[in-house]
């Protein structure tokens, strides 16, 4: 498909281990690319996003990251509220996305059933030989070799979020637990179903991102906590109308909207977003900038799950380390 050239764009909707060297593949061939998030899954992916990276540099190809929240007119509003102090400084963060049951367990009977239905060395693609396993292959979500869970799953559309209306820099240190717990799992799943993940700033606040499979209590809720009260809103993939208040620090303030309507799902937005740029040679809302940020923080937070130890990341040598 590559090698047609009156193809000028692909969106790459592969499971996650693919995205980075993927890119590369599409970019070489001079085809600009829409990749969903994360765009790197677990830490030892690291030195395929940062080669990812370079190569999106080098190319001036128009990319954006399936992050599609920060398309929303909300996600605007709520970068201009911070941005003008409404209630004085940001210092925490805080996230939630739950569920019943693992969202890698509907795919449970969907995959092949036989290897001779699928190429199963092509889905391994840079991951170890081992031999075909019908339930890898439909419910890889679940398997740490292809994926950190809900922390690249969920926690990138929270986080990248978070940097777009903050306008922050890379987070410069993380930790992380969790571990296996919920009954609606399955064993053999050994990606986590219980997660929390804790990013510190330079700009001073820290983010905290909860997932628990099990229960749906919390789901989609975002509290952006600052010194005169806070700013709630849902969960950072559709974050809805938010709605500002004092709450938390005293009742001044009662609770408004911050919008007079309620915004569309921003899916369409996002994807317009990055045809109007190829048009236009513009840089989109979740430019490769925005998704290596995102990137860094997702394998921060799989690190400090893996090690149980805090790490941090030298933005100067691009490594994340205990």
């Amino acid at each position: 498909m590559l090698e047609l050239k009156d193809i000028d764009a692909v969106i790459i909707g592969t499971p996650d281990h693919w995205h980075c060297l993927m890119m590369c593949d599409a970019l070489d061939a001079g085809k600009h690319v829409y990749v969903e998030k994360p765009i790197a899954p677990i830490a030892e992916d690291l030195a395929a996003l940062n080669k990812c990276y370079d190569v999106v540099k080098e190319s001036k190809l128009i990319i954006q990251n399936g992050s599609q929240g920060v398309s929303c007119p909300a996600v605007r509003a709520v970068k201009k509220f911070i941005a003008e102090k409404k209630l004085g400084k940001l210092f925490r963060v805080e996230s939630a996305e739950n569920f019943p049951v693992p969202y890698w367990m509907h795919y449970k009977d969907r995959g092949p059933k036989t290897e001779a239905e699928t190429d199963w060395k092509a889905f391994l693609y840079n991951r170890k030989y081992r031999p075909f396993d019908a339930h890898q292959h439909a419910c890889w979500m679940g398997y740490h070799d292809f994926s950190s869970g809900a922390i690249g799953g969920w926690m990138s559309h929270f986080i990248n979020t978070v940097h777009y209306v903050t306008g922050c820099d890379f987070p410069v240190a993380c930790t992380a637990f969790g571990g296996n717990y919920a009954s609606t799992n399955d064993p053999r799943c050994d990606a986590p179903d219980q997660v929390t993940v804790i990013l510190e700033y330079n700009e001073g606040f820290y983010t905290q991102f909860v997932s628990h499979f099990g229960s749906k209590i919390d789901h989609e809720t975002t509290i952006f906590m600052f010194e005169k009260g806070c700013l709630k809103t849902r969960f950072g993939h559709h974050i809805g109308n938010p709605t500002y208040s004092s709450e938390g620090v005293d009742d001044k303030i009662e609770a408004r909207k911050l919008l007079d309507s309620d915004p569309e799902y921003p899916g369409k937005e996002h994807v317009k977003n990055w045809l109007d740029c190829i048009r236009n040679n513009r840089q989109p809302n979740a430019n490769m900038d925005c998704g290596y940020k995102q990137g860094i923080a997702v394998l921060m937070g799989d690190m400090a799950y893996q090690t149980g130890r805090k790490v941090k990341y030298s933005k100067s040598k691009r490594e994340i380390r205990t």
